[in-house]
């Protein structure tokens, strides 16, 4: 798609948008997707959810571009242009703290 040349972008929620109550694209909606990317829009799928939690939609819509993880991952076209990961020294330190808290009786289930 990004081959082509791309005048508009559209940002696609799930739940509620690109999803019926089904929670599937309904086939008019996978078709108007279509139509779009035909018309030089890219189609992006905007969500909280990680790429493999929704990869039966992008593969039945055919989008390949998505802001996932709430905004942590950006895929555009197929390919990786932004992503976000906690350093092992963050998580590191989190642990500790957890560990602290539950060796201290702080921590409750």
């Amino acid at each position: 798609m990004i081959k082509n040349a791309i005048h508009s972008i559209v940002f696609f929620d799930l739940d509620g948008t690109l999803f019926d109550q089904t929670g599937k694209a309904p086939v008019e909606v996978i078709e108007q997707i279509k139509t779009m990317e035909s018309r030089g829009i890219l189609p992006v799928i905007s969500s909280g959810r990680s790429p493999f939690e929704i990869e039966s939609t992008l593969k039945a819509t055919g989008i390949n571009s998505i802001v996932a993880m709430t905004g942590a991952l950006v895929i555009i076209d197929g390919d990786i242009v932004y992503r976000s990961v906690i350093d092992k020294n963050t998580i590191d330190e989190f642990k500790d703290s957890i560990d602290f808290l539950d060796c201290n009786n702080k921590v409750t289930t």
